[in-house]
């Protein structure tokens, strides 16, 4: 494999959810005591699966990712045999836009913000983003997401979206999921690394053969092979 070079780059662009901050644990967190509350009794590990399942289906046919989420825990209800209260399903989206940053996030982001320009590129709402962008506490060239675009990752147009914004092909796009990021960035052009957040457990996104160009067990690592090259 060659070596990560930063003279190869000037952008830096991040997925948000389950890369920079724990999507997994934010949602479980949330939606284990709402399932307890009407008696229902699953696992998490179950819980991932079983949003990562259902999710890409939900997005096909809703715009908004707010709504997707409400569409998701309907679906949780359906299938637990439950009716969620108006204020269960209400807080669900600012429940996952609040999940907390990894703990090597926020520093790996400003060593890099020293070096590099620094983008989102999300399957998200603007205004849930906003929610998230105060825990990492930093100040991003370009927020790109769904809800702007018009697409959800893995459509190629959202990563061709994001290439046109930002005015440079000298990108390199960072991530957790294979299904969501990893593959369709490569398909665009750009080169990826995989940041393996849920190693030795469950991918919460779809696994694939795709490979990307580097790959580190954390953001941290990641952060201190490019900038110490």
């Amino acid at each position: 494999m060659e070596k990560l070079n930063p003279k190869n780059y000037e952008i830096i662009s991040f997925d948000c959810y389950g890369t920079l901050v724990d999507w997994s644990q934010g949602i479980t967190e949330y939606l284990m005591p709402v399932f307890l509350a009407h008696d229902a009794h699953v696992i998490d590990s179950w819980v991932i699966e079983y949003f990562a399942n259902i999710e890409p289906n939900i997005q096909k046919s809703t715009p908004s990712y707010e709504d997707v989420l409400v569409k998701v825990l309907e679906s949780f209800a359906d299938r637990l045999g439950f009716t969620p209260t108006k204020e269960e399903v209400s807080n669900f989206a600012k429940s996952v836009a609040v999940s907390k940053p990894f703990d090597d996030t926020v520093d790996s982001l400003k060593a890099l913000q020293e070096e590099f320009d620094l983008v989102i590129i999300s399957n998200t709402d603007s205004e849930l983003f906003a929610l998230t962008q105060k825990s990492l506490d930093i100040n991003f060239s370009e927020v790109i997401t769904s809800e702007e675009v018009g697409a959800y990752k893995p459509d190629p147009k959202i990563f061709d979206e994001a290439l046109k914004k930002v005015k440079s092909s000298r990108v390199l796009h960072v991530a957790q999921s294979l299904y969501h990021d990893i593959q369709p960035a490569l398909a665009a052009g750009i080169d990826t690394v995989r940041i393996d957040r849920y190693k030795g457990g469950s991918d919460p996104a779809r696994t694939l053969s795709a490979k990307p160009t580097w790959s580190f067990d954390s953001l941290a690592d990641f952060a201190n092979a490019l900038l110490n090259d």
